[in-house]
């Protein structure tokens, strides 16, 4: 069985962000490796600090999903 990884207070992961915007997470997820973020490597979670510089930057992905 896979564990889902659950964020510490403060963070948050790309299939929170994409639950509650009603968005499929491997969309999302596929939309944030075709946007080449250069903080996140291969293979690692998408978790990130709420607020921080990264979570703008997947806020930003995220909102041109939705704004289809």
């Amino acid at each position: 069985m896979r564990r889902l990884h659950t964020p510490v207070k403060g963070e948050t992961t790309a299939v929170l962000m994409a639950a509650a915007a009603g968005v499929d997470g491997k969309v999302f997820r596929g939309n944030l490796r075709k946007a080449e973020l250069n903080w996140h490597r291969p293979n690692d979670r998408w978790t990130v600090a709420i607020g921080s510089p990264e979570h703008r930057e997947m806020e930003r992905v995220l909102a041109s999903i939705t704004s289809r």
